[in-house]
């Protein structure tokens, strides 16, 4: 026999008593600026910008929890786990129909963060160093942090600190890598194929750029753009991404993922200044995504005494 809670529920009523982020009492009617972060929430965790990273523009935006305090990571968690911002009906944690109320977000969209969110061991907290947890160890092949000395800030492998390296001085040189790389003539080539070209270059090493350049232009310095494609369907569903190339160029694929329609124009204008320029305005979060993408960075040990930065003593191997 069906208990009057499960029926409820089944009939997609609303149940929820304590009022929610992103909507009026009892899910009468979405209250749009909080609705709006949950969907801009989503996009970016799909783009690859972490929890920390949402919590903090959540906050600088003014928006508070019910309770009146500022979002952290495990609260922007809870709010983009809960399928009830995609008009999903619950009963003791399941998922048993659609709700009677207005959706803030599609379900495919929510299906889409919680994939992302449960392939996560630990809530991600906002890196503060672009190499923290990136870079490598020579010695042992664990990931790095950042630790102070005497005022000056080094990467020390995380599980002994058997090897140092200076923090200001070593991310200058991944910088000037990531540049060199993103404004490097096969990257303007590869993005610049035809879908049914001749040559045209993996789909895989056109998603990375596209991923790259996202997070570097991903932002609202694009004219106001508006997207006209979530990033999900360029990086998480391989059919769309095939109809897609068979219909557009590459070219167009990346301006729809970063919402950019001039990105041609753009790219074929922008150098290696004005790249470098938009680098250092993103967070050390999104710098570290991209470097993830692009290479692996390994430091190596260095002989005893030696204090100058040498790039003999890190190794890159670049995955695209």
């Amino acid at each position: 026999m069906t208990g009057a809670s499960e029926q409820a529920a089944l009939d997609g009523e609303w149940r929820t008593r304590i009022p929610m982020f992103g909507y009026t009492a009892h899910g009468a009617a979405i209250v749009e600026s909080e609705a709006a972060a949950i969907r801009e929430g989503a996009r970016l965790l799909m783009s690859g910008i972490s929890t920390g990273e949402i919590s903090r523009r959540w906050n600088t935006a003014g928006l508070t929890t019910r309770e009146g305090n500022q979002f952290t990571s495990k609260k922007v968690v809870a709010v983009l786990r809960n399928p009830t911002y995609a008009a999903l009906s619950t009963y003791k944690g399941q998922i048993v129909g659609a709700g009677q109320w207005p959706a803030v977000i599609d379900e495919y969209s929510h299906r889409t963060v919680v994939g992302i969110l449960d392939g996560r061991r630990t809530v991600a907290r906002d890196r503060r160093w672009q190499g923290s947890g990136v870079y490598l160890c020579g010695k042992c092949g664990s990931t790095t942090h950042v630790t102070a000395s005497r005022a000056t800030n080094y990467y020390v492998c995380k599980e002994t600190a058997h090897l140092w390296r200076r923090q200001d001085t070593l991310d200058a040189y991944i910088d000037t890598l990531v540049i060199d790389r993103l404004t490097a003539e096969d990257a303007r080539v590869a993005l610049d194929k035809s879908a049914d070209g001749v040559d045209t270059p993996s789909l895989r090493e056109v998603e990375v750029l596209q991923q790259a350049l996202a997070q570097i232009f991903g932002t609202s310095e694009i004219d106001g753009h508006q997207l006209k494609a979530p990033t999900t369907q360029i990086r998480y569903d391989p059919t769309r991404i095939d109809t897609a190339l068979a219909a557009h160029t590459q070219w167009d694929q990346l301006a729809k993922s970063i919402g950019a329609d001039d990105l041609r124009a753009r790219w074929n204008k922008i150098g290696a200044d004005d790249l470098r320029a938009r680098w250092e305005k993103i967070s050390a979060d999104s710098r570290g995504t991209v470097i993830t993408l692009l290479m692996t960075v390994t430091i190596l040990p260095s002989p005893r005494g030696r204090k100058a930065f040498d790039p003999a003593f890190v190794r890159i191997a670049w995955k695209h």
